[in-house]
């Protein structure tokens, strides 16, 4: 079985695991391909850290991530920023 949190995919095959994912959060997949736009909602980004909110922009085509900071990490994923370069 293909359990999802967020963006992160796990497979489990024992009733146990499933359980225990499932009481972190994850839920069951049902074959149907997940779009991460959907997935992560504003109130799951204003809570990630620097480092994952500088993932989510670089799996979203996001450049320059990297030099930006928080709050401009924040209002691009947060506002739909489909802007392809970094601030500056």
């Amino acid at each position: 079985m293909i359990l999802i949190k967020d963006n992160v995919e796990r497979v489990a095959s024992g009733h146990a695991l499933i359980q225990k994912l499932k009481s972190e959060g994850y839920r069951e997949l049902d074959g149907q391909p997940v779009d991460i736009e959907e997935e992560v909602s504003r109130a799951d980004i204003q809570s990630m850290t620097v480092a994952q909110l500088r993932a989510l922009a670089k799996e979203r085509g996001i450049s320059g991530a990297n030099a930006l900071k928080r709050d401009e990490l924040l209002e691009l994923l947060t506002e739909g920023g489909e802007e392809d370069g970094a601030a500056g």
